[in-house]
């Protein structure tokens, strides 16, 4: 089932979370909660426990008068992949950004997970690419 939610919702988060980071080889993460629970979230859940969340932000642009929506993190559980759940989580998100006058939604991935093959069946299109450096 998809739902709407916040960060207070989903029981297993730390859980997810070191999942979700474990794809990246990476540290365990330290959520900032205070950041986090403004997000909006849709969530996937299979008998009411959480097995997925998609956290975004909505926005006024810098550079132009409109609203833009951020995907910030998105996550779903191995065994539920390729099933249609994650675009489902995403359209749910799209209806959200329409209904709240959005005109763009922006997302970025780690390359570590192929999700341009994801991305590219939803209509989302590359205009960017992030780079980043460790100090």
């Amino acid at each position: 089932m998809i739902v709407e939610g916040t960060l207070y919702c989903i029981d297993n988060f730390h859980e997810l979370s070191k999942e979700h980071w474990a794809e990246f080889n990476t540290q365990e993460p330290s959520f900032n909660v205070y950041y986090l629970k403004n997000l909006d979230v849709i969530l996937y859940k299979d008998n009411e426990v959480t097995q997925g969340y998609l956290f975004y932000l909505m926005f006024p642009s810098p550079y132009y008068k409109e609203l833009n929506c951020q995907v910030d993190m998105f996550f779903l559980r191995k065994k539920y992949r390729g099933r249609g759940i994650g675009k489902r989580m995403f359209t749910k998100m799209e209806e959200k950004a329409k209904e709240a006058g959005c005109s763009r939604i922006l997302s970025s991935y780690n390359n570590k997970l192929p999700l341009d093959g994801f991305y590219a069946s939803m209509g989302y299109t590359s205009t960017h690419t992030a780079v980043m450096k460790e100090i």
